[in-house]
């Protein structure tokens, strides 16, 4: 596997571990752990868009790199 396809692989892994907090921490924990890591959860979220909007600028790097 190369350089650039780990890095894909990576930030897609990346998406989903981000997205799976905040749905966590929405749906599945518990009221006094909601409110204790509100914050986090916030920061993972736009951590999570910041990635999606990457991925696309990213995919179309790699494919102008020979290799």
């Amino acid at each position: 596997m190369s350089l650039k396809n780990f890095h894909t692989l990576f930030i897609i892994f990346a998406i989903l571990c981000d997205f799976a907090y905040v749905a966590f921490l929405k749906f599945y924990a518990s009221p006094e752990l909601r409110e204790q890591a509100g914050v986090t959860g916030l920061i993972g979220g736009i951590f999570g868009l910041g990635l999606l909007i990457y991925l696309p600028f990213h995919l179309r790097k790699a494919r102008k790199i020979s290799g």
